[in-house]
């Protein structure tokens, strides 16, 4: 039987303290205490300490990225119990569906071991990532028209060549008409007398006549 290590969270020790080494081939789905249900990896390690052989049972949550340690109840174990403790970790990790390889670590160099000690999850501090500042909806773009503008008109200035007046006409004058005065005898209107001043005048004609001629 195993229980949580509420005050680890991950493990900042050397690849020369590793004995043994168990890792999942796939995730699998757990739902551990105080974190939601999610993909996960395990890990059995056990671990040279003072008293003997230090077993965990690392989890990794994918999405939390967070792990979590199961150890034995008494804590460290004697070298010559350290097999029966490794192998009901191995138990308790298969009833959760999972199931794990030995890591063959005696196959690595020292270099090569330190590597691959430091690359794994459970050896790596969670930091908190900074929440990402919210990005504001973008304007949707509108395409604005082309619109074509007529060519600009070209003003012409106007020309610098000589205007050339027309020549003056020559006005003629109209000669003189000589005025000519109607006589005076046409300029005095000519009166006619009436029928009747006309019968008395003929009448005193003939008298002056007749007195004329038995004058002689």
């Amino acid at each position: 039987m195993f229980v949580q290590q509420q005050n680890l969270s991950f493990l900042n020790l050397p690849a020369t303290r590793l004995r043994r080494l168990f890792s999942s081939t796939v995730d699998e789905q757990v739902a551990l205490p105080d974190y939601p249900a999610q993909m996960a990896s395990v890990y059995l390690i056990g671990l040279a300490s003072n008293n003997g052989i230090q077993v965990l049972l690392a989890f990794y949550l994918r999405d939390s990225r967070r792990s979590v340690f199961f150890v034995p109840p008494g804590g460290d174990v004697a070298f010559d119990q350290a097999e029966a403790v490794l192998q009901e970790g191995l138990e308790f990790a298969e009833s959760m569906g999972f199931i794990l390889a030995d890591a063959d670590i005696h196959q690595y160099n020292p270099e090569q071991l330190d590597s691959f000690w430091r690359g794994l999850p459970i050896c790596r501090r969670y930091v908190t990532p900074e929440p990402h500042p919210v990005a504001k909806p973008e304007t949707p773009c509108v395409a604005a028209k082309a619109t074509i503008e007529p060519p600009a008109e070209v003003r012409k200035e106007p020309s610098t060549e000589v205007r050339k007046e027309a020549p003056a006409e020559v006005r003629k004058e109209a000669p003189a008409e000589v005025r000519k005065e109607a006589p005076a005898e046409m300029a005095k209107e000519v009166r006619i007398p009436p029928v009747v001043d006309l019968k008395e005048r003929r009448k005193r004609c003939r008298e002056s006549l007749g007195r004329f001629l038995a004058s002689l």
